[in-house]
C-alpha cells in the first residue's frame, strides 16, 4: 500500500509543478483529457483515488489522518461527479477548464504540490 501512495504523491508532485510552471499548457491538456459531457467514466478516477487513500490510512498509521481526510474528499468528488445534477456538473467543470483564471489554476497546483509533499515526506 505504500507504493500506492507514493505513487499518488509524485503525481500529486508533477501536476503542481507543471500546472505551476506550465499553466497555459496545462490548461489546454486539461481540455483534452476530460470531456464535460462524459463525467461519469471520469468519476472513477477520484473514487479509486478516494479508496486508495482511505485504505491507505488505515494501512499506515503514520498518515492516518491526512490519508483518510485527502481520501474522503476525493470520494466525495466522485460521488458528486457520478451523482450530482448534470448541468451543475457541466458547468463546474466548463469553469474549470475555462472560465478559471491562470492564478486560481497555480494556487490548486501549489496546493497540490503541496500535499504531495506532505505525504511523500511522511513516507519516506
Amino acid at each position: 500500500m505504500r507504493w500506492l501512495l507514493l505513487i499518488l504523491s509524485v503525481l500529486w508532485i508533477g501536476y503542481g509543478v507543471l500546472t505551476i510552471v506550465y499553466t497555459g499548457i496545462s490548461r489546454e491538456m486539461m481540455k483534452k483529457i476530460i470531456n464535460p459531457n462524459r463525467m461519469k467514466p471520469m468519476a472513477v478516477v477520484p473514487l479509486v483515488t478516494g479508496i486508495v487513500l482511505v485504505v491507505g490510512a488505515f494501512w499506515d498509521q503514520a498518515l492516518f489522518w491526512l490519508s483518510l481526510i485527502l481520501g474522503i474528499a476525493a470520494l466525495a468528488k466522485g460521488a458528486y461527479l457520478f451523482a450530482g445534477p448534470p448541468e451543475q456538473v457541466k458547468s463546474f467543470t466548463n469553469w474549470w477548464l475555462i472560465g478559471a483564471t491562470d492564478e486560481t489554476l497555480r494556487l490548486f497546483a501549489l496546493i497540490s504540490f503541496i500535499i504531495g509533499s506532505a505525504v511523500l515526506a511522511f513516507i519516506l
